[in-house]
C-alpha cells in the first residue's frame, strides 16, 4: 500500500495550521463540513459579485452592483438631518444622481 507523498501533508493538516485560522474560525468551518485545508479546495463558491469596471450605467439590469468611474458634477447636502444627500455624477455616456439617505 502506498503512502501519501510528503508534499501533500499540509492539505491534510488541521485548519488551524493555516495563517489567520484560529480555533474559533475552524469551528465555524466545521458547520460547512470543512475540517482540513483540502476541504477548502473542494468547496466551490455558490455565488459571487461581478465587480468588473464598466463604462456606463446605461443598459444595466437593475438592481445590480456596478463599478464605475464617475466625475462629480455637483452635490447638494440634505436640508434637514433626515433628508437625502444628492450627488450628481457623470460616467462615460450619461449624467445621473446618487442619493444617500
Amino acid at each position: 500500500m502506498s503512502t501519501r507523498p510528503e508534499i501533500l501533508y499540509p492539505l491534510f493538516a488541521e485548519l488551524t495550521s493555516l495563517d489567520g485560522v484560529g480555533p474559533k474560525i475552524a469551528q465555524n468551518f466545521q458547520g460547512l463540513n470543512v475540517e482540513r485545508p483540502r476541504d477548502l479546495i473542494l468547496t466551490l463558491p455558490h455565488n459571487g459579485i461581478d465587480r468588473r469596471l464598466v463604462d456606463t450605467v446605461q443598459g444595466a439590469d437593475f438592481p445590480s452592483v456596478l463599478t464605475l468611474k464617475v466625475k462629480v458634477l455637483s452635490h447638494k447636502p440634505a436640508r434637514n438631518k433626515s433628508g437625502a444627500y444628492r450627488v450628481t455624477v457623470e460616467d462615460a455616456k450619461t449624467a445621473f444622481q446618487l442619493v444617500f439617505f
